[in-house]
C-alpha cells in the first residue's frame, strides 16, 4: 500500500495514545472510468474521492486495517482533503457505508440486469451516458414497507435539479430512457412490481427523500472483473 487515508475521527486522533492507541485506515487506490466516475457521483460508495491526490484517487473502505498511532508519528501527512466541501463529503460518505441499509435479498436478482445496463452505458458518450452522468442520485422506495411480504417498488432517477434534467433531454425522452430500463427488471420473491421516473431531487419533498434510499450499484454485485 503506498498511500493510506486515516478514516478514524479528528477527536480520536487526537486523543492520547494511552487511551485510544489504534488509528483506522484505508488504502488510496486508483480507478479508472467508468468506475471513477461512478465513485464519484456516489454510486460506489465503498470507493471515497480524495480530490487532493488526483481525480483518479479513491479511499478503499473495503480494506479498513488498524495500526498504532506511535507507527505513523515519524510520517509525514499529505492533505488529501482541501477544503471544507470534500471534508464533509468525506465524512457523510463514510457513515453512509457503515449506515447502508439492509434490502431484502430478492431485490439483488430483481434490479440485476437494469443495474448492469446501467453500468455498462455509465460514462459514454451516448443518449443513455448523458442521461446516467446527470443523475445525481437513484433513490428506491419500497411499499408498503421494505419489511412487508410484498413490496412494490419506486425508483427515483434524480438529477439535482429539473434544469439539468431539462439540459439533457426532453420530459417525453427521460420516460422513453427509464422505461427501457424497467423492461430489464424482473421481479423475483416478496419483490411483486418495479415501477420508476425521473424526479430531480429539487422537487422532491423531504418526507419522499427520508422514506426512500440511495440505491448504490456496489450494492448489487458485478463480476469480478468489473469491481475495479
Amino acid at each position: 500500500m503506498d498511500q493510506l487515508v486515516i478514516i478514524s475521527q479528528t477527536c480520536d486522533i487526537m486523543r492520547d495514545c494511552r487511551q485510544l492507541p489504534f488509528l483506522s485506515l484505508a488504502p488510496v487506490v486508483k480507478l479508472t472510468e467508468p468506475i471513477a466516475g461512478e465513485a464519484r457521483k456516489g454510486h460506489r460508495p465503498r470507493f471515497i474521492p480524495i480530490p487532493g491526490l488526483g481525480d483518479e484517487c479513491f479511499a478503499n473502505l473495503d480494506n479498513i486495517i488498524t495500526a498504532e498511532k506511535s507507527v505513523l508519528l515519524g510520517l509525514k501527512p499529505k492533505r488529501g482533503l482541501p477544503d471544507d466541501q470534500s471534508q464533509h463529503r468525506f465524512g457523510n460518505s463514510v457513515a453512509r457505508v457503515f449506515g447502508r441499509f439492509a434490502f431484502p435479498d430478492d431485490l439483488h436478482n430483481t434490479l440485476r440486469k437494469m443495474a448492469g445496463r446501467i453500468k455498462k452505458k455509465h460514462a459514454h458518450n451516448s443518449f443513455e451516458g448523458r442521461a446516467l452522468e446527470t443523475l445525481e442520485e437513484i433513490r428506491i422506495t419500497g411499499v408498503p414497507s421494505w419489511q412487508a411480504e410484498k413490496i412494490d417498488v419506486f425508483i427515483s432517477f434524480s438529477p439535482a435539479t429539473k434544469r439539468d434534467a431539462n439540459n439533457v433531454m426532453s420530459d417525453e425522452e427521460w420516460y422513453t430512457c427509464i422505461e427501457q430500463w424497467l423492461k430489464l427488471v424482473e421481479p423475483q420473491g416478496v419483490i411483486k412490481s418495479v415501477d420508476g421516473a425521473m424526479n430531480p431531487l429539487d422537487q422532491i419533498t423531504a418526507r419522499q427523500y427520508i422514506d426512500s434510499q440511495p440505491l448504490d450499484l456496489d450494492y448489487l454485485s458485478w463480476p469480478s472483473s468489473d469491481t475495479m
